[in-house]
């Protein structure tokens, strides 16, 4: 599914830990474009509390984030 990021409040973006792509010591997400076309996009986030973390760069408020893998539903 599409997650629509709600403006950050005082603690910023939180996103679902689950919907996190990581890659050794990187972490992303899928982030659709303009173009209808997800693109992985590498974040800084800080530690998970439970099953939210906090992103604190790489994300702007209202951008559209893919929860599940582009890839791993094509197969």
């Amino acid at each position: 599914g599409t997650l629509l990021l709600p403006r950050p409040s005082r603690s910023g973006i939180l996103l679902p830990v689950a919907g996190l792509v990581r890659e050794g010591d990187l972490t992303g997400v899928y982030v659709r474009g303009a173009n209808g076309i997800a693109a992985l996009r590498w974040l800084q986030v800080a530690r998970a509390d439970g099953d939210r973390v906090e992103v604190l760069s790489g994300l702007r408020a209202g951008e559209p984030v893919e929860l599940t893998s582009p890839v791993a539903r094509e197969k």
